[in-house]
């Protein structure tokens, strides 16, 4: 439906008969003649024979006097306007106006002339002139008016008359006359101009399945060439389920607006009936599907359910394995059965308790019971004292008192019996060593003794001590012989004997001439030596003799312990005028101390 809106713009068409017409500006609603156009047509109604001319506006509701234009009385358009058509606005909306004059002789008073005016207000003619996009769901529309022939259908009155001409002064034109008149004269378009906003007038697309939710159309407006796509979800429709093979089943999903189409398949959706029990481990049962309707025959394994379990006293010759038992059952097919096992035994916390076992004496005792079922037994032993935890105490000379605890039960076992002494023997000093009898419950008897070695080992025959003991035996006499040609012979066999606790050494020899003889170096040629010179010279192991007493000492001197030094020794002498027998002529002197 199209919308008028309202314009500024207003056009009054005047006829005028040779004069000029003067319109006086009176406030908002004085109009001025627009324009003055002659026609060349005869006025067709038989009081007037002037042409017709067509003008501005004309009449207001004061007198117009004019020299040329007398005044002329009667309602004008304005007060037509104002009273038929709710204002000035609402007017030039609507209509144009067009104002027809008909100039005629006055037979009474022939300086007179008067005036038939005929106001006439067809509505605007509009034409489009173009569209204008505005947003997705409207758009401008220009108008134009360019003529004007029909007359607003509501509005009662449309052409009235208002001078005594045709109709008289103030009256309504006939349906006739008016039908005349707008037969006779082509309204002019007044020119206005309006741009209305309007809606699309949509020319729809076809609707396109998008995906699986929604389908599009493309509109277009037929006016204006605004596009839209069109999206919304599918209407969708589905076939009913039928089976296509023992897990699944399927149906076909189409749309009704557009060309989308889909067959889903889904997997069975069971019910189950009539469980059967075909053996310990299945039973076979009917199911069907709730959806599809789909039917077959199965076998499932059982859905067990378990009793508590309980002793079972087994047969004679039972297995080991069936020490206790429980029940199991099926749940959908009622199938049942036993099912064995083997204890499996736990110690109690409780620990050990104490009890009597006359065979074997006071014992103990701990439970087992099986962690399965409620079997259990007891075990009694007999009490493990270890010797770490027993507690001797001496309580005389002879005895100590024994107390004893069991390392399993903590079970206290007490009682007194003789001491039992361990002896030992420690020295104490160089001469003495110490004799102790030792009990476990810590009594002790002591007493004292000397050392001695009556196996001569120089070891303490009772304590083992090592007893301290310098014993050398040196030779009481080293013997020369010499012979009538100055020859010197010694024995082979001179040692110093060791019998002391450790090693010794020979630490210096110092030679002692007696009876007039002289000790000289070893070295000395007798040859040159007087006859009974009384000189000698001695050579004791590697050590020969110097000129003095003392023998320096060359090598080992160290006599081990239990063990001897060998001595040999020679000597040079000078001539002698007579045999020497027996006669000593030197005292040799052995220093020894402990070796280092």
């Amino acid at each position: 439906m199209k919308k008028h809106l309202k314009s500024g713009a207003f056009r009054l068409f005047t006829f005028l008969v040779c004069l000029v017409m003067t319109a006086v500006a009176s406030g908002i609603n004085t109009f001025a003649a627009a324009r003055t156009v002659t026609s060349t047509e005869t006025c067709p109604y038989p009081l007037c024979t002037k042409k017709l001319m067509v003008s501005g506006p004309y009449g207001l509701d004061s007198s117009v006097i004019d020299s040329a234009v007398p005044f002329i009385g009667g309602k004008t358009y304005k007060y037509v306007y104002e009273n038929h058509y709710a204002g000035l606005e609402k007017y030039r909306e609507l209509y144009h106006l067009y104002v027809i004059y008909c100039p005629k002789y006055n037979h009474d008073n022939a300086s007179i002339f008067r005036h038939t005016m005929t106001l006439m207000f067809p509505c605007h003619d509009y034409k489009v002139t173009g569209y204008e996009r505005y947003n997705g769901g409207q758009h401008y529309t220009s108008y134009i008016c360019d003529g004007g022939k029909k007359f607003h259908s509501d509005a009662g009155t449309d052409v009235y008359c208002l001078s005594q001409g045709l109709c008289g002064e103030n009256a309504e034109l006939s349906d006739a006359v008016m039908s005349s008149l707008m037969a006779t004269y082509d309204t002019i378009g007044c020119g206005k101009t309006k741009r209305v906003l309007e809606d699309h007038e949509w020319s729809y697309g076809a609707w396109t399945s998008e995906d699986g939710m929604y389908h599009t159309r493309l509109d277009t407006c037929r006016l204006c060439g605004e596009t839209y796509t069109q999206r919304t979800f599918h209407s969708t429709s589905s076939t009913s389920w039928v089976s296509i093979s023992s897990t699944q089943h399927q149906r076909t999903t189409s749309c009704s607006v557009c060309n989308y189409s889909k067959t889903e398949k889904a997997d069975h959706s069971w019910t189950y009936s009539n469980y059967t029990s075909v053996n310990g481990t299945n039973h076979s049962v009917k199911r069907t599907c709730s959806v599809c309707g789909y039917t077959d025959t199965i076998q499932q394994n059982h859905n067990l359910v378990y009793g508590e379990w309980e002793y079972y006293v087994k047969p004679s010759g039972g297995t080991d394995n069936k020490n206790h038992r429980r029940t199991v059952s099926c749940s959908s097919c009622g199938y049942s059965d036993y099912e064995y096992g083997a204890h499996t035994m736990v110690r109690d916390f409780e620990g050990y308790r104490i009890g009597t076992w006359s065979t074997y004496g006071d014992t103990h005792y701990y439970s087992d019971h099986c962690s399965i079922c409620n079997f259990s037994v007891k075990h009694f032993l007999q009490h493990v004292y270890r010797t770490a935890d027993t507690v001797y105490t001496n309580i005389t000379a002879t005895q100590h008192h024994v107390k004893q605890t069991c390392k399993d039960c903590r079970w206290i076992n007490e009682y007194d019996e003789n001491h039992t002494f361990t002896n030992t023997c420690e020295p104490v000093s160089e001469t003495q060593h110490k004799f102790t009898d030792s009990c476990i419950c810590g009594r002790k008897n002591i007493t004292y003794g000397d050392h001695h070695d009556d196996d001569n080992d120089c070891y303490c025959d009772d304590c083992g001590y090592l007893m301290t003991r310098f014993s050398v035996t040196v030779p009481a006499t080293l013997s020369l012989i010499m012979d009538k040609d100055g020859n010197v012979y010694t024995p082979t066999n001179a040692e110093v004997i060791n019998c002391s606790t450790a090693d010794v050494e020979v630490t210096s020899v110092v030679l002692t001439p007696k009876n007039g003889w002289t000790v000289v170096p070893y070295a000395t040629n007798m040859a040159n030596e007087k006859v009974d010179a009384k000189k000698i010279g001695l050579k004791l192991r590697d050590s020969e003799s110097e000129m003095g007493d003392v023998l320096p000492l060359t090598g080992d001197w160290i006599a081990p312990r239990d063990s001897s030094l060998l001595l040999p020794y020679s000597a040079v002498v000078s001539a002698t005028s007579q045999p020497i027998t027996g006669t000593n002529v030197l005292d040799v002197t052995f220093v020894i101390d402990w070796s280092d």
